[in-house]
């Protein structure tokens, strides 16, 4: 893939260092593709590289927040391809699960649910964040048939959601259900997409607290799946692949 022309002003904005930097431009200018690439510059900076989860980066949506996140993955693993070798790349790869890319109202929420001792608010509170939750709370409604259908039994308490059975296997039943809330509020005109974003979310929960394998049948077709090009990226938005050249492998095991 050849490398992206900047302008001279985007250049500025990606390389900038030491003080605050305000970029303002039109829609479709740019924007977006200016700060991945200057997270991508501080994170694999040669001499004084930044660790990817040391940096807040807040996004006004949260469709916007997973985009950042999906584009800077992909940068990264562009660039491993061309450098399989390079250990800050590596290691930028493996933190960018915990990455802090979110928005504004999810960095305060876990801020206050992470200090709500220090607050004075007792460990139960429930945060209402400028009309998202009522959002949400009306996906959820919406959706209570297909919740039930997997072991989210939820009632229509006077407009707010009323839990009353979760899966035993989910580890973190009001993250998972505020997860799942949220895949069914951006899929609301799309009934199967959300059905499938709610399976998406509940099997990697599960999996991961139940430490679940995988048969060797179901991890064929996963692969062919992968192969084929119609899984690209996890549910959570990270690369599933990186190809590497017959070159590639041998160096990176001392053969070339």
């Amino acid at each position: 893939m050849s490398a992206r022309e900047w302008t001279p002003a985007q250049k500025q904005a990606i390389t900038t260092r030491g003080g605050d930097l305000l970029i303002s431009a039109a829609a479709g200018s740019g924007k977006t593709a200016v700060l991945t690439e200057r997270v991508l510059t501080l994170i694999t900076d040669p001499e004084r590289p930044v660790d990817i989860d040391r940096l807040l980066i807040v996004t006004f949506s949260n469709a916007a927040a997973e985009e950042m996140r999906q584009r800077i993955a992909a940068r990264l693993y562009e660039r491993m391809e061309q450098e399989p070798e390079n250990a800050v790349l590596r290691r930028q790869s493996l933190l960018l699960g915990n990455a802090e890319i979110c928005t504004i109202h999810a960095f305060c929420y876990r801020l206050i649910r992470e200090n709500f001792q220090a607050l004075g608010l007792p460990g139960d509170m429930a945060l209402g964040r400028d009309g998202e939750d009522e959002l949400l709370q009306a996906a959820v409604l919406e959706q209570l048939p297909l919740l039930e259908r997997y072991g989210f039994r939820c009632e229509d308490f006077g407009g707010a959601v009323l839990v009353r059975e979760v899966p035993g296997d989910i580890d973190d039943p009001a993250g998972a259900l505020e997860e799942l809330a949220e895949d069914l509020r951006l899929n609301r005109a799309d009934p199967d997409a959300a059905r499938d974003s709610l399976l998406s979310t509940m099997a990697c929960k599960s999996a991961i607290k139940a430490g679940m394998h995988t048969d060797p049948a179901e991890l064929r077709r996963l692969v062919d799946r992968v192969q084929s090009g119609e899984i690209q990226y996890c549910p959570h938005g990270r690369p599933v692949a990186v190809k590497l050249s017959k070159y590639q492998v041998e160096k990176m095991f001392k053969r070339a």
